[in-house]
């Protein structure tokens, strides 16, 4: 059996490491939308299929061995599919047994152990081989809320949990021991802790980044250390520092940030080698270009092929760094295609809109980035 290294790495801002760049703003340039083969040179539109389950809400997505890996902490579930959208299986094991679960929070797929990592509340790891067997359990001395793995080790921020010392935190396995935290260094508190957007803080592409609330910066998570690697300027969208040190009731804190259109949450991170794409509390796709230190915010992208217009990805996560993803549930397509437009009434996708039910399960637009 594979030894797994569990490393949370917690930390003070200012004990981050900083990447040259990070001293400097990189201020915002708003786009035009456009058309989706400015930014992508391949797609792939998967019509996840309804004959055995009903997907709630999709959070991350993982890519491996053509299958498709989808969270849903809705029906506290992992689905499977293939590429074709056909469904092969799924994950769910909601109980108060040793090796069930009450709330499923997050997940993985360890590619070199070939196996699939549940985190779980109560706080524990559920590892299945890649038939959906069930292989162990593992207890973690915490709660966290998301989970990334890289090589021997898992990185876990636990925003969103009750924990007044918000971290992302080392534990260690040590001859079958439970786990036990090894170090532990809270970040800065945040206060007003249920505004979050939709959308992750952690995520792993070509480096394990992730980002805080009120923070207009990127971080990455490696080797043991963390780095500050940019800051971004959103102009008059930064959110004033001085509306945080004015302890609003929550309620009138969201009507200001909401009448003002501040940004407060940077989320979705995904980086390949010439650039990081995130989404944001505002809508629309932000694009950073890690050679001319530039982000765009691109409001929206249309489908070429069927029209549809997204703004917003789901966390997606691939061996190679190269896809990104969206996604439209049944009832938001059919109120978006136009179905009386002469140009549209051939067009393949539209009929297989129009043949579909409203509740019928999403559907996955995958983009090849360039």
């Amino acid at each position: 059996m594979k030894r797994i290294l569990f490393s949370f790495f917690s930390i003070l801002l200012y004990s981050c490491t900083s990447s040259p760049l990070a001293t400097m703003s990189i201020p915002v340039v708003e786009h035009k939308p456009i058309d989706d083969s400015v930014l992508f040179d391949a797609k792939r539109i998967v019509f996840l299929s309804s004959d055995s389950c009903m997907i709630g809400s999709i959070s991350r997505i993982v890519l491996c061995d053509d299958r498709i890996y989808l969270l849903d902490t809705q029906t506290d579930a992992v689905w499977i599919y293939d590429m074709q959208g056909n469904h092969i299986g799924h994950i769910r094991a909601v109980g108060r047994a040793a090796n069930e679960y009450i709330n499923l929070m997050d997940f993985f797929v360890d590619r070199e152990s070939e196996q699939i990592v549940l985190y779980a509340d109560p706080s524990k790891f559920l590892f299945y081989d890649y038939n959906l067997k069930p292989t162990r359990v593992m207890k973690a001395p915490a709660l966290f809320y998301e989970t990334v793995n890289s090589g021997e080790q898992i990185v876990c921020f636990n925003a969103r949990t009750a924990d007044p010392e918000c971290c992302i935190s080392v534990l260690a396995e040590k001859n079958g021991d439970p786990l036990k935290i090894k170090t532990s260094v809270p970040l800065a508190q945040q206060d007003y802790s249920d505004v979050f957007v939709s959308g992750r803080q952690l995520t792993k592409s070509k480096r394990i980044n992730f980002s805080k609330r009120f923070d207009n910066s990127i971080y990455s998570v490696e080797n043991g250390s963390v780095t500050l690697r940019y800051t971004i300027d959103f102009g008059k969208a930064n959110l004033p520092d001085g509306l945080l040190q004015k302890k609003l009731q929550l309620q009138e804190f969201i009507d200001k940030v909401a009448s003002k259109g501040y940004i407060y949450s940077i989320v979705n991170l995904k980086e390949n080698d010439s650039h990081i794409y995130f989404n944001t509390s505002s809508p629309g796709l932000y694009r950073l270009s890690k050679t001319a230190f530039t982000v765009q915010h691109i409001p929206e992208i249309t489908d070429s092929e069927s029209g549809i217009r997204h703004s917003m990805m789901i966390a997606t996560e691939d061996k190679n760094n190269e896809w990104i993803c969206f996604c439209k549930n049944m009832m938001e397509l059919k109120n978006e295609v136009d179905l009386d437009k002469g140009q549209q009434k051939n067009n393949p996708f539209v009929q297989k809109v129009n043949s579909c039910n409203e509740s019928d399960n999403p559907v996955l637009f995958f983009y090849h980035l360039k």
